[in-house]
């Protein structure tokens, strides 16, 4: 009797905390690890068509706004999108064919994985946070109540990487705007102008 080994495919997001990069990690099993030539991976960033990319197997993936498809400056490579990343990796039946002795003739392995970055509205928040913790001039009580506003915007973006972790985009998005509108709020009560965020059109 003969055993096949075929590959089991998986995909982790790497919070690099670099507005401008998204980092993807091959955890994958193989018996005979592809090149690159032997895959594909296809990424749809939000608000933006799907590319594809090159993507190196077992090894961690970094990608940029030229490498998603987002116009920016000429020189400059502006911040990714906040937002859920669809991503497809698929391996080639012929190279799984080749490496299983044709046993697994025309199977193509693949898998479908959704991640949400959320370094733009946590830069945000840290800077309210700053703001409020060493910058401000009032009163304890008003000073707790601040304090309060931000835990309750801090587990909103919890709350939305869970969601979005738990492939339910409509309750993630909703915890996103609303933790940044909360955000906004908080801007306004210090006099502060808060960067905007590069975000897609559900964020907005």
């Amino acid at each position: 009797m003969i055993t096949v080994t075929l590959p089991n495919l998986k995909l982790a997001l790497i919070d690099l905390r670099d507005q401008s990069s998204l980092a993807i990690v091959d955890l994958s099993s193989y018996a005979v690890v592809p090149s690159s030539s032997d895959v594909a991976l296809q990424i749809t960033a939000p608000g933006y068509q799907t590319v594809n990319v090159t993507f190196i197997p077992g090894n961690v993936n970094i990608y940029k706004c030229a490498d998603l498809g987002i116009t920016c400056g000429p020189t400059e490579c502006c911040p990714l999108p906040d937002g859920i990343y669809d991503v497809n990796y698929t391996i080639s039946a012929a190279f799984v064919a080749s490496t299983t002795n044709g046993l697994s003739m025309n199977y193509s392995p693949s898998i479908e994985k959704t991640f949400i970055k959320i370094d733009q509205i946590k830069c945000k928040f840290q800077h309210v946070f700053l703001k409020v913790d060493l910058q401000c001039n009032c009163g304890d009580d008003a000073q707790r109540d601040y304090k309060k506003e931000l835990k309750s915007i801090d587990l909103m973006i919890a709350g939305c990487v869970a969601a979005a972790n738990d492939c339910n985009t409509v309750l993630a998005y909703q915890l996103y705007k609303k933790a940044d509108q909360m955000l906004d709020n908080l801007c306004c009560k210090f006099g502060l102008t808060c960067s905007s965020i590069f975000s897609c059109p559900q964020c907005q």
